[in-house]
């Protein structure tokens, strides 16, 4: 098999088993597809700015699974609710999402950047 091969094969997207005690259960979070991440961005995205308001319900919304059954914990109608949930146990779930989706703080200002460029034409 050779590189190509071995890199689309791979099984390379990283979950993580995070209990959160406030609840009394454990989450499967989930890291992101590059595809996936590229449509949260969108997804957060509000008049070409990341609307940090949204960002971490909708980060906790894409990547907490049920462990049992590999059905997402959380649907887009949970947003507002889970804005009145525990900061810590969200915190838990979104800390472990960005690591494993390989998202930093300066990845949110960068896409906070990208999303207010507008791509220039070179001509020659």
């Amino acid at each position: 098999m050779n590189i190509r091969q071995k890199a689309l094969n791979a099984k390379d997207v990283k979950t993580e088993l995070v209990p959160i005690p406030e609840w009394d259960v454990t989450i499967e979070v989930r890291g992101f597809t590059l595809g996936e991440r590229l449509a949260f961005y969108d997804k957060v995205a509000v008049d070409g700015q990341v609307n940090r308001e949204n960002f971490l319900p909708e980060l906790v919304i894409a990547s907490a699974f049920d462990p049992d059954s590999g059905e997402k914990v959380f649907e887009a109608a949970d947003r507002d609710m889970l804005k009145g949930k525990s900061a810590a146990a969200l915190e838990r779930i979104t800390t472990v999402a960005t690591r494993l989706s390989g998202m930093s703080e300066d990845d949110v200002k960068d896409a906070e950047t990208d999303l207010d460029e507008t791509p220039t034409v070179v001509s020659s």
